[in-house]
């Protein structure tokens, strides 16, 4: 083999060396990434808050404390209607009040 022709395949082993190297690296971060988003206690999204809340859609009825206006379910929800039930048994009657207590 030629030393050009040496040369040459060098230079492309080298390239695909960093190449994959540099690829490597970025699915690391990726990773590293999403591992830190799913256990932030900031993040909307961790993995105990989106657990708590799908959960808790299954346990509790459809009008039931800890829903939103949109029907989803959150724990912080949950939370401020069972220590408000004022605010709870307020809102239930004015969305959908009863003849015989409205007035």
């Amino acid at each position: 083999m030629k030393t050009e022709t040496i040369a040459i395949l060098g230079g492309i082993a080298a390239l695909t060396v960093i190449y994959l190297t540099k690829q490597a690296a970025t699915a690391g971060t990726q990773l590293f990434q999403t591992i830190g988003d799913a256990v932030d206690p900031t993040n909307p999204d961790n993995i105990a808050y989106a657990g708590i809340n799908k959960v808790g859609t299954v346990l509790t009825s459809p009008d039931g404390a800890g829903r939103n206006a949109d029907g989803t379910f959150t724990f912080g929800g949950w939370v401020y209607d069972i220590t408000h039930p004022q605010t709870v048994y307020a809102r239930d009657n004015i969305t959908n009040p009863n003849a015989a207590t409205w007035w």
